[in-house]
């Protein structure tokens, strides 16, 4: 029954998505992109206490994006800023 339910269900939003206009589905995308995002950087910030937003972010870019480019704006963030 559960299972029937969720095909049922994935049916409907299938039929949802197809509707959608090519602008709906990007701004779609958009928001669940968006809302990924700030519960990563929730539960970054929860593993660690105390650490500024911008060390969260820093952090972000290391896991998501590699350790090479988080050094690099890590950098420019330090020339920037003097």
């Amino acid at each position: 029954m559960a299972f029937e339910s969720f095909l049922s269900s994935e049916s409907i939003r299938i039929d949802l998505a197809r509707k959608m206009t090519v602008a709906e589905r990007f701004e779609g995308m958009c928001s669940l992109t968006n809302r990924e995002v700030c519960h990563s950087k929730r539960t970054i910030a929860k593993a660690n206490p105390g650490i500024s937003q911008q060390e969260v972010t820093l952090i972000f870019i290391e896991i998501h994006h590699g350790k090479e480019l988080a050094d690099k704006v890590r950098k420019y963030l330090v020339e920037r800023d003097s």
